[in-house]
């Protein structure tokens, strides 16, 4: 093989990796999330704390597009299972109003901010601006979805609204302080 060949594949063996870890930490949190916090569901779909969100958040940030994807393929086998009436094309617009166009807003707010690829420029303030831009924009286009595709109640549209981007909220706090914390702590020890 080519030092080109060896390249290109080592290239997309890494990316594949990533998305395959996200896929992993994505399922992972959402089946831990099934478990510990039944008593937090507001109406189905809408946790008022959802720790998959700050997976989410951490696949687009670390991950990038490819942390994308694997978020992306473990929300549509996670959508069979919870809207197991849905078609392909339910679950697919389902996946664009809820990972896409967050993910659209945050790359925007990125580049209008100057941050980099490795993220030195993303600040604290910064990062909670972007959270709730994140947990905002998500749980609008998420929620109008699921009034106009999967017929949930439409009386109860804004609060959901609201319902959702708090739990969204907390589930990245909790995700992404644990990730701040264990890295200050790694990087202490070593």
């Amino acid at each position: 093989m080519s030092k080109m060949g060896n390249e290109w594949s080592r290239y997309l063996t890494e990316k594949v990796l990533i998305s395959a870890l996200f896929f992993i930490a994505y399922w992972s949190a959402f089946k831990l999330q099934n478990v510990i916090s039944t008593e937090l569901e507001y109406t189905q779909g809408v946790s008022l704390v959802f720790l998959p969100a700050g997976v989410k958040l951490l696949a687009i940030l670390l991950g990038g597009v490819w942390g994308l994807v694997g978020v992306a393929l473990a929300a549509y086998v996670l959508a069979i299972e919870v809207w197991n009436h849905s078609s392909v094309f339910d679950n697919i617009t389902h996946i664009v109003a809820w990972l896409i166009l967050p993910y659209m807003a945050i790359k925007m707010l990125l580049f209008k901010w100057g941050v980099s690829a490795d993220l030195a420029e993303l600040t604290y303030p910064r990062l909670l601006v972007l959270t709730l831009v994140f947990t905002s924009v998500g749980a609008v286009t998420t929620r109008l979805h699921a009034v106009m595709v999967y017929n949930s109640d439409a009386e109860i549209l804004q609060t959901s609204m609201l319902a959702m981007a708090f739990g969204d909220f907390v589930g990245v706090g909790i995700v992404v302080g644990l990730t701040v914390g264990v890295g200050l702590l790694a990087r202490r020890r070593s």
